[in-house]
């Protein structure tokens, strides 16, 4: 009996996720997370603005299993700008729709929760999205303990939204390129065509005095 028991706890739990998304020709992508294929949380994204990322500054989560209470692995997240999500998780009377959006000011990003029916009330932070999540949980309910994954709730782990944004700039810095190719190689020969000049004139100036 005794061994059997052992046998069980030193079972660890697996942990999955999954990311049901046909994005960018859907801008509505589902994210779940399951613990031995149960799903204990999902998220609903809708993608209002995907923004761009406008350099290598990353968002650190690290993430805790609540079952196992080891802690897996750290994450980075790039962080995008002009970044606007509606996100809704929770089930029955507790579902919740909340915006989340990024913006860049003096290349500092800006995390906003906007929400209520209209979103008419919001929160912001430039620590991370996991202050402003904190501080938006506390706001709700001051007295609560729980705390929620800000990179989650902004979906900043959404694989199809990163891929298709580096994509995107890929392809605008290919697009640079080919224009920058042409008028940089007219300026060179404008450049040497000038020189060629000034020396010739120099030269029928040495023969003719």
């Amino acid at each position: 009996m005794s061994s059997d028991i052992s046998d069980k706890e030193n079972i660890e739990n697996t942990f999955q996720t999954e990311e049901e998304s046909t994005y960018p020709s859907n801008n509505n992508i589902i994210y779940r997370e399951h613990v031995n294929n149960v799903t204990k949380r999902s998220f609903n994204y809708i993608i209002l603005k995907e923004g761009v990322y406008p350099n290598e500054i990353t968002n650190k989560k690290q993430i805790n299993n609540d079952n196992t209470k080891k802690k897996r692995l750290m994450r980075h997240y790039k962080i995008p700008n002009n970044y606007v999500v509606e996100t809704t998780w929770g089930q029955a009377s507790k579902k919740q729709t909340v915006r989340y959006e990024i913006i860049y000011i003096d290349n500092t990003p800006q995390f906003w929760i906007k929400y209520d029916s209209n979103f008419q009330h919001a929160i912001s932070s430039t620590k991370s999205a996991s202050n402003v999540a904190s501080n938006y949980e506390k706001a709700l309910r001051p007295e609560t303990k729980s705390t929620i994954s800000g990179p989650l709730l902004f979906g900043l782990q959404l694989e199809s939204v990163r891929k298709t944004r580096e994509s995107r700039r890929r392809g605008n810095l290919i697009k640079l390129a080919i224009n920058y190719i042409p008028s940089t190689l007219e300026k060179h020969a404008k450049k040497l065509a000038t020189k060629i000049q000034f020396n010739l004139k120099n030269d029928i100036k040495g023969i003719y005095h």
